[in-house]
């Protein structure tokens, strides 16, 4: 039997023996010994097509015939038919809008399909299959994430990133892909005024800052690399630009619990790294984010230009500014106010803008 007729001989047998489970679906642990006596890990189409699990399998090569969901724990499979024809005859199912679920993915910048299929499963007791996302979305694909991307298409990408040994279709925002250039250059601006910086600082500044989850899902993102971990996205992000090395210390200003550390250094930076906590520097003070904001204030809350700071904090303008300087100063300001002030881009240009946030009192 050639490798196109047994592909199809096994993906028909595996629909069929779902199929007869109905309502109650069956598990994959017991689809999974059907599928070993169907088709044994040692044959040639194992080494030809590299199949490496049996759910790649189903989310590959059955994800139009077979859903395959998580339910109290368990990995269980329906018939895609049947998961479609509960949901459309079930008058009390109850579906999440599309707004609903762009506002899941705003909120959390990143996540995989099978995230956003275990939200809908857990607040909506929804089964997420491509028949469901067409409803919600108003498309006519043939898989999930093929769904959410033509209805999301203003807003979002589904692109395919490493997880662990395997790849999973992650959405993320395309406004993200706008901020890349911004972003990368802050953070650049931000080590070039402390020499160095470890992992869990920089996710705190970016998270207090700007609510960017600087796991190494978004590092792949922002620096267009595909790194397997975090010690691997941060090394190939800063790559020729800082060391990264491991660091024992895992204490968090914001309470979140972190497994892992690094220090991150520029090359050519030798001073020891402060373990404080703190992130600000001496070239901004409480005076200067003041003036900024009554500035802000003054003008009926417009927003300026960061290459213009210098001449709202001094009087005058700088003779010789490098982009470097520039954002740093920016830093500095937007750390110090307390999340008084913002950055913002507009453009292309990066703008300092009031966030309408009053003073924190301690």
């Amino acid at each position: 039997m050639n490798k196109g007729r047994l592909l199809h001989d096994v993906k028909y047998r595996i629909s069929m023996l779902v199929k007869l489970h109905g309502k109650t679906g069956v598990t994959l642990d017991a689809l999974t010994d059907n599928y070993r006596t169907l088709w044994p890990e040692e044959h040639p189409y194992w080494r030809t097509y590299h199949i490496p699990t049996f759910m790649d399998f189903l989310t590959d090569d059955l994800s139009d015939t077979v859903t395959v969901l998580t339910v109290a724990g368990v990995p269980t499979a329906w018939s895609a038919e049947e998961v479609k024809f509960q949901q459309m005859t079930d008058a009390k199912t109850t579906f999440p809008s599309k707004e609903q679920l762009l506002e899941v993915i705003k909120k959390r910048k990143s996540l995989t399909v099978d995230e956003l299929t275990s939200y809908v499963m857990k607040n909506f007791g929804q089964q997420l299959s491509y028949a469901v996302a067409n409803q919600i979305f108003g498309t006519n694909e043939k898989k999930i994430h093929q769904a959410i991307k033509k209805g999301l298409q203003e807003w979002v990408d589904v692109v395919k990133l490493k997880v662990g040994a395997t790849k999973k279709r992650t959405i993320i925002l395309k406004k993200e892909k706008k901020q890349k250039w911004l972003l990368q250059n802050l953070i650049l601006a931000k080590l070039n005024t402390n020499g160095s910086m470890t992992y869990i600082e920089l996710f705190e500044f970016l998270e207090d800052t700007f609510r960017i989850h600087l796991n190494h899902y978004y590092i792949n993102v922002l620096y267009g690399i595909k790194a397997n971990n975090l010690l691997e996205a941060l090394t190939a992000a800063f790559d020729s630009v800082a060391t990264i090395s491991p660091f024992e210390d895992l204490t968090t200003t914001s309470g979140l619990a972190f497994t892992e550390n690094y220090l991150i250094q520029l090359i050519g930076h030798t001073k020891p790294h402060s373990v404080s906590r703190s992130t600000q520097t001496e070239s901004v003070d409480f005076c200067s984010v003041e003036r900024v904001i009554r500035f802000l204030e003054d003008n009926g809350g417009i927003s300026i230009m960061v290459t213009q700071l210098h001449k709202v904090l001094y009087g005058c303008e700088a003779a010789v500014l490098s982009i470097e300087s520039v954002l740093s100063l920016t830093l500095d300001l937007v750390i110090q106010s307390e999340g008084r002030l913002g950055i913002k881009k507009i453009n292309g240009l990066a703008f300092v803008t009031l966030t309408g946030k009053s003073k924190s009192k301690d």
